[in-house]
């Protein structure tokens, strides 16, 4: 009809558009895990005050948005900074209001902690050196990359047999 086998191309496109997005999702989090070996050897450790820590909410589209927001102080070479910043991971807001719960209670108002700085920035700075990778992650990436290898294979034997195909 087309003058090409449909299902095996589909299939084909299929699999590697799998392969490309359980790829790229590796890429982001390796990038944010060198991110953070990075900030635990090479960034300087400060003391830091917590300013404020306040979970707050909005309406989304789909409903109400949960965001942990935690403002500190610290000082480097008698220079005193302020962030928000609480790990290598961007800020984000969900659904889910326990973890965010968790990550006020985790920074209380008025208790100190210690801060790593950017030594060559030292207006950039992180609670949190090592913070705990989003539950399942590793198992969506394994089912991604498992069907997108599934789905290659299945198209290839599609075009390779025939299979579904008219002779």
């Amino acid at each position: 009809m087309f003058g090409f086998p449909v299902l095996p191309m589909v299939l084909l496109f299929a699999g590697t558009l799998d392969l490309a997005i359980s790829g790229g999702i590796y890429l982001y989090l390796d990038s944010i895990r060198r991110r953070c070996a990075e900030i635990r050897h090479k960034w300087r450790p400060v003391q830091a005050k917590i300013l404020s820590s306040r979970l707050t909410q909005k309406q989304g589209d789909q409903g109400t948005l949960y965001t942990s927001e935690i403002r500190y102080e610290y000082s480097v070479d008698g220079t005193r900074y302020e962030s928000d910043r609480i790990s290598a991971y961007p800020k984000w807001s969900s659904s889910s209001r326990e973890p965010h719960l968790k990550v006020v209670e985790q920074f209380p108002e008025g208790a100190e902690f210690t801060a790593s700085v950017n030594p060559r920035k030292l207006s950039e700075s992180v609670l949190l050196a090592d913070p705990p990778q989003p539950k399942g992650i590793r198992i969506v990436l394994i089912i991604l990359a498992g069907t997108g290898v599934a789905t290659l294979i299945g198209g290839i034997l599609v075009w390779v047999l025939k299979v579904g195909m008219p002779a």
